[in-house]
């Protein structure tokens, strides 16, 4: 039986790199991104 795995590196940015993401809002957006990635059936080792 084949057995195969991807390991994917994502970064982005925000526009401009403008600072947009704030502590206060830092960790309901990680929530929001890890919560959509166990929807889509991803496992998320690391986020920050």
């Amino acid at each position: 039986m084949p057995f195969w795995r991807a390991y994917y590196h994502l970064v982005w940015t925000t526009h401009n790199r403008e600072p947009y993401i704030t502590p206060q809002i830092e960790p309901r957006l990680y929530s929001y991104i890890v919560r959509k990635a166990y929807e889509l059936g991803v496992v998320v080792y690391a986020i920050n």
